[in-house]
């Protein structure tokens, strides 16, 4: 066996399994006993606290859940027993947990300490800087797109909405289509790869060698009628716009920015140690 995988088993089993055993420093009432396995117990409260579902009583509690435990205190009984030299175990489970210390405390300094406003003149440099990192094989369009089944009555303003595209064009859309239309995408900031489009569309009637930026178009088949605005595309190999990487921008800046903190940070920390004299080199 793994020593990766006992260690998994060892701290799972254990992270349910503490509040369970028979310690006598425990003064809160655990309740009923329900099962054991050799030295360890377990008690009603300890199931009721830890179980997704709230039992009233024992008689509630499925025998299901106590024979889970039961299984993984022998499993990891078995485990422990597979483990001659536990200094192994011990030194993981202990490098598990400092990192869990560790990650909980730079959580909390983040969401503390991190300026998380990006003015636009980062943004600007860069997207001028990373532009041509994002070159793209396939077309993307940001579209309002509506198929709707044409024995469903099209209401007689999604041309209006579909070309105005205000906030309430935008909820009138959406009401119609979960109402009615077959397939929909409105969220017009959205950049979508034009292939995911294609597939609900007949390409005798659009394809990406026709689409342009403003394009606006109805048509139908035998079964369907379709409507069509295009925002913004982007063909293949060209740089694309400034609204496309946006997102992927700003996750960077950010991630650089936590990188930068968190370094600051270990540095100060470092520095006062020294200074108290609590470092030493040998």
């Amino acid at each position: 066996m793994d020593i990766k995988i006992i260690v998994c088993i060892w701290i799972s089993v254990c992270i349910f399994s503490c509040q369970s055993k028979n310690d006598i420093s425990i003064t809160k009432d655990q309740g009923k006993k329900l099962a054991s396995y050799k030295s360890t117990t377990l008690y009603q409260n300890d199931l009721i606290e830890q179980s997704a579902f709230k039992y009233e009583d024992s008689a509630a509690i499925p025998a299901s859940e106590i024979e889970s435990w039961l299984k993984n205190q022998i499993l990891l009984d078995e485990a422990k027993s597979f483990v001659e030299d536990k200094s192994e175990i011990d030194k993981l489970v202990d490098d598990y947990k400092n990192s869990l210390y560790i990650h909980r405390y730079e959580t909390k300094l983040i969401q503390e300490k991190l300026d998380s406003t990006i003015k636009d003149e980062e943004l600007i440099k860069y997207y001028q800087s990373n532009k041509a990192d994002y070159k793209l094989e396939d077309s993307y369009v940001r579209i309002l797109f509506l198929k709707i089944p044409k024995k469903a009555k099209a209401d007689k303003n999604i041309e209006t909405w579909m070309k105005e595209s205000t906030s309430v064009d935008l909820f009138h859309l959406r009401k119609f289509c979960d109402n009615i239309a077959e397939q929909c995408f409105l969220s017009p900031s959205t950049w979508i790869k034009w292939k995911d489009i294609q597939i609900h569309v007949p390409s005798k009637l659009i394809n990406s060698n026709s689409l342009h930026s403003g394009l606006y178009r109805e048509f139908a088949d035998f079964e369907y009628s379709f409507f069509i605005k295009i925002i913004e595309v982007i063909k293949p190999n060209q740089e694309p716009p400034i609204s496309y990487i946006k997102e992927k921008a700003m996750n960077t800046i950010l991630h650089k920015r936590k990188l930068l903190l968190l370094d600051n940070i270990k540095r100060e920390l470092y520095d006062k140690e020294v200074q108290n004299k609590n470092i030493k080199f040998y």
